[in-house]
Order: structure tokens, then C-alpha cells, then sequence
């Protein structure tokens, strides 16, 4: 970003993956991004005393991905991913991986929660098997030509492999599923945007965390939420991210290590889905 644009924009301004955005060349290596083009659709989150973090912006469609495998579904997770931030229309789907691995008879119950508790038509579910490529045919006909389709969901649940099975080849890296658990591992640690043979436009993005308000203990640990807001990233988690203002008032004694010890312990038990 340009210096003027960096000072003057907000955190919702700030360019994210999906954006269209104005660059100006000043016959040098690098082009200074001077403002974004307005954008249609935004997916965003809001953190507790930190603020907005956009996610990807101009989407058409959100896939919002789960796994089926008995010891990982969970339709509370679902319900926490259906309460990300949205500015614009974009069409939400769901989508359950690895049916190959649940009963028939379980797979209708859990379509039966889904529809009462979320209210989501069979229509905006979709049910894959990625290992035997079942349930791709209706997932391609919604994705047309020229528009933008994003896949969030937990770590694991086999997003990567769903875009590398769109593609027609291995374009992402994937990893064996743990047998004991059926979790397959975090791989895919940046947003990317894939155009698919159809020119359709996919953007994978990580495994979101998300922070539990009312377990994590806002009074104890006010002084690091209010640093995290100076962070230069707003998805910063205080660990070896550049520009941590948590870790630059760490290491000058404004936090102590046992606060921030606990901090990192609380958001890793309790907050991450």
C-alpha cells in the first residue's frame, strides 16, 4: 500500500484477497496500491476489543465445509461459521465431506438438524465423497463462469482436496487423514485464488479460529487485547507474525511472560475450531 492509503484507510479498508484495486507506477520494482475499487460482497469477522478483520472480499458464493466423519461433525460448529460477518449478497451452501465414512441412515438425520435448526434447504446442501468423486456434478453447476467462490471450514475437512478434485488435478497440498481420528493435518497456510477450467475464480483460504467470548477472560488479559489492536496484521496471533506490537510490549516488560503464557494457552485449548 502507499503511504497516503496506509494512513487513511480503516481496517475494513484494507485490501484482502478478492479485491480489485488501483495501482499507481512509480518506475520502480514495486506498484503502490493507491485505493480499492468498491467492492460488491465482503466476509468479514469482528474480534472482541481488536476489530474487523476482512477475509475475502467480491465472492459470489461461500462454501462453508465440514467433515462427516462421526468423531469431527459437530452442527455447532456449523452454526459458529454461519455467524461470520457479510456485507452484500453472496449465496451460502453448505457442504458435508466424506460421506463415505457415515451410515446412510445418520447422513439423513444429520440433514434433518440441519434444515430444522439452521433452516437451509437440501437444495443449498451438498453431500461429497471426494475419495469415489460423488456429489461433484451439483457442486459444478454452481459454479459459473467468471464468478467467485470461497471454501471455508475447520482445518482438516478436506477443502484442498475438493479444489484439487474441481481442478481435475493435484494443485494443493493435502495430507493423510489421522485413521485414529479421521483430522486430516492444517495444510494450506495462505489464501489462494485457483481459476478453474470453466474460468471460474476459487479462493482456498486457512482454518479459521475462532475466539469464544465468554470463555476467554476479557478483564484478565484487557491489557494484551488492547495492544493486539495496534498489531500492523488483525489476524496477528502474537507469536513471530512481523509488526506484533503484543510481543514489542512484551519484550520491553509492558506484559508480563506469565500473562502472555496464559493468553496463548487459553486461545489454543479453548477458542480454536
Amino acid at each position: 500500500m502507499s503511504g497516503n492509503f496506509k494512513r487513511k484507510a480503516n481496517q475494513k479498508e484494507i485490501p484482502v484477497v478478492g479485491d480489485w484495486v488501483f495501482l499507481k507506477d512509480k518506475n520502480s520494482e514495486k506498484f503502490f496500491i493507491n485505493s480499492i475499487i468498491k467492492r460488491k460482497t465482503l466476509l468479514f469477522r469482528v474480534y472482541p476489543q481488536k476489530g474487523i478483520q476482512s477475509i475475502v472480499a467480491n465472492v459470489d458464493n461461500l462454501f462453508l465445509t465440514f467433515s462427516l466423519d462421526p468423531l469431527n461433525f459437530n452442527i455447532e460448529k456449523i452454526k459458529i461459521y454461519l455467524s461470520l460477518n457479510v456485507i452484500g449478497k453472496i449465496r451460502k451452501f453448505i457442504i458435508l465431506n466424506k460421506a463415505d465414512l457415515l451410515e446412510k441412515k445418520n447422513l439423513e438425520n444429520i440433514l434433518c438438524s440441519i434444515e430444522k435448526e439452521l433452516g437451509f434447504s437440501r437444495s443449498n446442501i451438498i453431500i461429497l465423497d471426494s475419495l469415489n468423486l460423488i456429489g461433484y456434478d451439483y457442486l459444478n453447476s454452481i459454479l459459473i463462469p467468471f464468478e467467485t467462490s470461497t471454501f471455508i471450514g475447520p482445518s482438516g475437512v478436506g477443502k484442498s482436496t475438493i479444489i484439487n478434485n474441481l481442478y481435475g488435478k493435484k494443485i494443493l497440498k493435502t495430507s493423510e487423514v489421522n485413521i485414529k481420528n479421521y483430522k486430516g493435518k492444517h495444510t494450506t497456510t495462505t489464501r489462494k485464488i485457483i481459476i478453474l477450467n470453466n474460468n471460474h475464480i476459487v479462493i482456498d483460504t486457512p482454518g479459521i479460529t475462532f475466539i469464544n467470548k465468554n470463555k476467554l477472560n476479557l478483564e484478565k488479559f484487557s491489557i494484551i487485547l488492547e495492544y493486539a489492536s495496534q498489531c500492523k496484521f488483525s489476524n496477528c496471533k502474537h507469536i513471530s507474525e512481523p509488526g506484533c506490537y503484543v510481543k514489542e510490549m512484551l519484550s520491553n516488560g509492558s506484559i508480563s511472560e506469565s500473562l502472555y503464557r496464559d493468553y496463548l494457552n487459553t486461545i489454543k485449548k479453548d477458542e480454536e475450531f
